[in-house]
Order: structure tokens, then sequence, then C-alpha cells
């Protein structure tokens, strides 16, 4: 953990959704609020989104919105995402560019500096290797003009800070919306997660749908899931 900003009017939080999903690509969202307001999160019942199921957390969606000063989320599909662990060659790297992202597009839009804002994020990486994959992004890209590092790296965070409890219904909301478009565009019901039904599912593609190439199945699925890559291996 950083030290606080201590004099940051504004709190922000980020989370990501679909992480750990073989199927659909992932959601990033981010927060932001007056530290005077953060009750407010409380009062309309933000909490951690493991605790609620798809509609409660659809429901919690315009009382989120409502409440927070701005908000932003990146909803990246499945082709996009796999696209996108190519071009980085690694997943953390990847997630640190689309939270710094997601960073850059609320302080763009509310004229706000990193230096007004106390930022907690949800770690997936400590701020030593947050720290390391920026400076991996610096040479990589030139789209984000600053690559903002957050004040506080919490494990589960959702359970710990309001603002990143928050920011996780709004990316776990924009993640089943996604899934959903999927499930309806395709016609099959993809499970969630990266274990039950995945191969399952990965068979009724090629029977029902004539799924038969690689980029066919990078349209819906994490091609570097291990059980992925086993079952696109037959393919070749």
């Amino acid at each position: 953990m950083q030290h606080a900003n201590t004099t940051a009017l504004y709190l922000i939080g980020s989370d990501e959704s679909g992480k750990g999903d073989s199927f659909g690509g992932i959601a990033v969202s981010a927060v932001l609020i007056h530290k005077d307001k953060i009750n407010t999160l409380h009062q309309i019942g933000v909490g951690d989104s493991k605790q609620f199921n798809d509609y409660q957390i659809k429901a919690l969606v315009p009382k989120i919105k409502a409440a927070v000063h701005d908000q932003v989320t990146l909803s990246v599909d499945a082709k996009t995402y796999n696209q996108l662990v190519q071009s980085f060659k690694n997943v953390n790297v990847m997630l640190t560019f689309l939270h710094c992202k997601v960073y850059h597009q609320l302080l763009q839009q509310n004229k706000l500096t990193a230096q007004q804002c106390d930022i907690s994020i949800d770690e997936f990486a400590n701020v030593k290797l947050f720290t390391q994959y920026t400076q991996k992004l610096t040479s990589l890209q030139n789209e984000l003009k600053e690559l903002v590092i957050p004040n506080h790296f919490l494990i589960r965070g959702e359970s710990y800070s309001k603002v990143i409890a928050a920011a996780s219904i709004l990316a776990r909301a924009a993640f089943i919306a996604q899934m959903e478009q999927l499930s309806h565009q395709y016609g099959v019901q993809f499970p969630k997660g990266s274990a039950h039904g995945i191969v399952e599912a990965l068979h009724l593609l090629k029977t029902k749908r004539q799924f038969h190439k690689f980029a066919q199945y990078s349209a819906v699925c994490k091609t570097t899931f291990k059980n992925v890559a086993s079952f696109l291996k037959q393919l070749a």
C-alpha cells in the first residue's frame, strides 16, 4: 500500500469482472465520488458483489450511478481480450492498462488530476509489480499519456472499501450483460467460471454452431485458458 492522499477531495475505486471466466472477455470499472458522500454507498446497500445474485447486481447499478460523481466502465469482448493479451504478452500488464485507462478517462472527464484523488484498487498485483507493469506499458503503447498508480492496493478490496465495491458491482453488471449478449447471439448458455461445463460448451459450439476455426472460438472465449487451449489444439 502507498500513502493515502489525505488532502484529496475525491475517492476513486476500481475493479474488474470476468478475469476468471473462460467465456467472454472482461469488464473494468472505476467510480469517482466526493469523500463526503461515501456514506451514500452504504445507504443504498453497496457491498461485496460476490454476495449478490445477477438480479440484485442489475438493481444496484442505477442507484450507484445516481450516488457517485461519475463512473467509467470498459467492457472488453473476448476477441479484443485475446488481442490485448497477445499484444501485451501478459494478462496482468493488460489489466494494468485497462485500470489505467479507466482512471485516465475518469480524471479527464472531470478535469481532475490524480493528485486530487485518493485511488484504491482491488489488488491483482502489489504496488511494486503494478509499477513494473506501468513501465512495460510505457514502452508498448502511447495511448495513455499518464499511467496512474493507485494509492491503495487492497486484497479482496470490495469487502473493505465501498468505492471499490461500487466499481466491482458496475464491472460485474457489464460482464453479465456481455455474457447475456453472447448467449443470445449464439443460442448457447455459456457457463460461468473456468471449470464446470466449459469443455461441454466448446463441443456444443462445434456441433450446434459449426465452430471449426480458432478465430471463431477466439470471439467467445479466452484462448489462453488451459482447458480452452487444450480443446483448441484438437482443431489443428
